[in-house]
């Protein structure tokens, strides 16, 4: 049994087929209302479907480049004049300053009082001790610390990723969907204009 609410939906989506439709009408009314003229409605028409397929065809890929490479066929046009090749060498001078700096630092050492006695040398190791654990606290906290920032800086470029990704795929459903069907409507355009165009 056939679904007519769906109907609709289902038909729009050949709508280059159906959009056809319009110019076949057109196309009967002009050989009808200039019936001593039917080969130039035939050039006529053959010439202007075929113009309208290549330029929708043209704009689809314009599109498709704008989509992927942020550019356009003017602009692509445009860079590929820009870079043509000439003959004229331009000389750039670059001069270089050198700049020396001197400084001075004064090194203060701090020494200690070497032990002598047992109980001197034990509260020596005891104080080296202290200081080792004291460095050794920072750099495990620096550590951390390190840790925690990568941690975060990798979650942050897996979103980024995760969403360029995403964009990517909106693209390309786009551009297979959406871009192919203008294409296709183009090029049975130009088609129709050529085997118009035989007719006459």
């Amino acid at each position: 049994m056939i679904a007519w609410r769906k109907l609709p939906a289902w038909l729009l989506r050949a709508w280059p087929l159906l959009a056809l439709v319009p110019f076949f009408a057109v196309h009967a009314v002009a050989l009808n209302a200039f019936q001593g003229q039917a080969t130039w409605v035939h050039k006529i028409i053959g010439l202007s479907l075929q113009l309208l397929g290549g330029l929708l065809v043209l704009w689809s890929v314009n599109d498709n480049l704008g989509l992927f490479r942020k550019t356009s066929l003017a602009g692509t046009f445009m860079a590929w004049l820009r870079d043509f090749p000439t003959t004229n060498h331009h000389l750039i001078l670059a001069t270089n300053g050198m700049a020396n700096a001197s400084g001075s630092a004064a090194v203060v050492s701090v020494g200690r009082k070497t032990p002598t006695s047992l109980e001197e040398r034990v509260a020596e190791l005891e104080l080296l001790l202290q200081e080792l654990r004291a460095e050794l606290s920072t750099k495990i906290t620096n550590l951390a610390m390190r840790v925690e920032a990568s941690k975060t800086e990798l979650s942050d470029l897996i979103q980024a990723t995760d969403g360029k990704i995403a964009s990517l795929s909106e693209r390309v459903e786009k551009v297979t969907i959406g871009g192919f069907k203008v294409q296709a409507f183009g090029v049975l355009l130009a088609i129709y204009g050529a085997i118009t165009s035989v007719l006459a």
